[in-house]
């Protein structure tokens, strides 16, 4: 048996295994570069990772210790997972709730009551979080 942690015996599989995938993609966009605008891509990369660790992940703690100060500890694990799935939630439906990519000329694209099924998401999220926490 060897002295190392556990984790590093999966962190260099990850990493053998990942590193080709990631290439082949990589491989992918640039080959078909045509109609996949690999500068936009690399764009939104970027950015989603900039957006993700400057903004979001901020919030996400901020809540956090919000919710720490201001919770009993027997209600703070089914508050804090029922805010964070709201949060992916409402990050997924924004594009269709802001009617984005809406176009009179092609009344098929989002032709859905999305803020009602953003609000049945959230009752199910809540409900359960009301249901299923510690007594």
């Amino acid at each position: 048996m060897t002295d190392r942690p556990p984790g590093r015996r999966w962190f260099w599989l990850g990493l053998v295994a990942g590193y080709p995938l990631m290439a082949i993609g990589v491989w992918g966009i640039l080959r078909d570069s045509v109609v996949t605008a690999p500068f936009n891509f690399a764009l939104w990369f970027v950015g989603g990772n900039l957006v993700h660790d400057l903004v979001l992940a901020p919030v996400v703690l901020g809540v956090r210790l919000l919710l720490r100060r201001r919770l009993p500890g027997r209600l703070l694990g089914p508050v804090q997972w029922g805010a964070a799935l709201s949060g992916m939630v409402l990050l997924f439906a924004a594009i269709p709730l802001l009617g984005l990519g809406r176009s009179p000329l092609e009344p098929t694209v989002q032709p859905l009551d999305y803020g009602l099924g953003v609000a049945i998401a959230l009752g199910v999220v809540w409900l359960s979080a009301l249901l299923l926490r510690p007594r």
